[in-house]
């Protein structure tokens, strides 16, 4: 059962990290956020043809770059983004917490602090963004390039009290990607491929498909 502590969100002021080399090792859809990595091992596509909306699941392992335990969460009301090479915007569903996936969830009433990272240690997660696709127009189009915004923050349980301070937000960016998975991230960062493909399952790759706009 995941632990769900009270969150006092004491955002800590954080001076620019320096660091001496790129932990990600120049691995590309790799973001250096100073104690930890985040890269992106796949971009899985799927249609709901239904409600005409197309979905996107952004798979990541974050990996712990640092000589001390590690605990990171989603904060939840920030405001992720996909955006693809039209400038349509993919969001996550306001109403469904459903759509983060493996990492736990910063709320105002708490926070879960079950994503624990021993140093060296990585962990996948995803979240899964949609949007509605229009009969015509510019929202008609699907783009085949995309570029991700996302927040992560750092989790710290103050000693004695069982509270939750915030230690820092980051806001990763990856660029440049397409649907599909990205199995050559293994070599760089240590990510295998079962790994990589992991929650992939059936989701089809629409983009080969979908006729051009």
């Amino acid at each position: 059962m995941k632990q769900i502590l009270p969150c006092l969100l004491l955002l800590a002021s954080l001076a620019p990290f320096a660091s001496q080399a790129d932990a990600c090792a120049a691995a590309p859809r790799c973001y250096d956020a100073g104690p930890f990595t985040a890269e992106v091992t796949s971009l899985s596509p799927s249609w709901n043809n239904t409600h005409n909306q197309h979905f996107l699941r952004l798979n990541l392992r974050l990996r712990n770059t640092g000589d001390r335990p590690l605990i990171l969460g989603f904060p939840w009301g920030s405001s992720p983004s996909i955006t693809d090479n039209y400038g349509n915007a993919y969001r996550i569903d306001g109403n469904s917490t459903s759509n983060i996936i493996g990492i736990g969830i910063v709320r105002r009433e708490g926070a879960d602090t079950s994503f624990v990272l021993a140093p060296g240690a990585s962990r996948s997660a995803s979240l899964i963004f949609n949007r509605w696709i229009a009969k015509s127009g510019s929202g008609a189009a699907v783009g085949n390039q995309f570029t991700a915004d996302v927040s992560v923050e750092q989790l710290r349980v103050l000693p004695g009290s069982g509270r939750v301070e915030v230690g820092g937000q980051y806001s990763l960016n990856f660029q440049g990607l397409s649907g599909g998975a990205f199995g050559n991230l293994g070599s760089a960062s240590g990510v295998g491929t079962d790994d990589v493909v992991q929650g992939v399952g059936a989701l089809i790759d629409a983009f080969s498909n979908k006729k051009k706009h």
